[in-house]
């Protein structure tokens, strides 16, 4: 079964539901934002947009706290054939890419690793010394008796 909220950001929630209410919230799988706009000619143009990114968690659900909930829609018979076929793309996009994406996990993990141990083998080689002394010509530039500051005809 389809649902849909409003939200009281103004957002409009689309997902499937088992009609289930645990602990008194309000469960969606394959949660979408509605997004929509009427053009000045009276036109509306719409698109779903996932809520989650699921290919971070492990579920594709979310509880929503009905305190947070306005009111809830019921959308036209089209509307919930559009998210019905959106939704199952939806998870055969993230079956897909759940393997892709952990190599890429495993891959930047690896590499912070790495980058992070041999930073640490370099400073443990590479004393880093803070030189405190100026050099006479660093301090020329600042003495005080010099009165050419300002001076727009001298290149320094």
């Amino acid at each position: 079964m389809t649902k849909s909220y409003l939200l009281v950001t103004n957002d409009i929630v689309v997902g499937g539901s088992d009609g289930i209410v645990k602990d008194g919230k309000v469960s969606l799988m394959y949660p979408a934002l509605l997004v929509h706009q009427r053009t000045s000619g009276g036109a509306l143009g719409f698109m779903l947009n996932p809520w989650l990114p699921t290919e971070l968690l492990r579920s594709s659900s979310v509880e929503i706290d009905p305190s947070k909930i306005i009111s809830e829609l019921l959308l036209s018979p089209s509307m919930e054939r559009f998210y019905n076929n959106w939704a199952l793309a939806e998870r055969d996009k993230q079956t897909a890419f759940v393997e892709v994406f952990e190599r890429q996990i495993t891959e930047i993990e690896r590499s912070y690793l790495e980058r992070n141990k041999s930073m640490k083998e370099y400073q443990q080689k590479t004393p880093m010394v803070a030189n405190t002394s100026l050099t006479n010509a660093l301090i020329d530039l600042f003495d005080e008796n010099d009165h050419s500051w300002g001076d727009p005809t001298i290149n320094n």
